[in-house]
């Protein structure tokens, strides 16, 4: 049960997709509509990554 201020940590799905995959995502809905709001899963060297499966 979600109260306000607080949320129900049991209830949260966390998943990796692969990084071709999005990359596929973004190139093809940039291609139908000019941009993307599918948000880059690969990171450079100096920002945070998460931890490879």
């Amino acid at each position: 049960m979600c109260v306000f201020g607080e949320m129900d940590m049991d209830k949260l799905d966390f998943y990796t997709v692969n990084v071709d995959y999005v990359k596929f995502l973004q190139d093809a809905e940039g291609e139908k509509r000019g941009f993307s709001r599918v948000p880059n899963m690969a990171y450079s060297e100096n920002k945070a990554a998460p931890p490879a499966p």
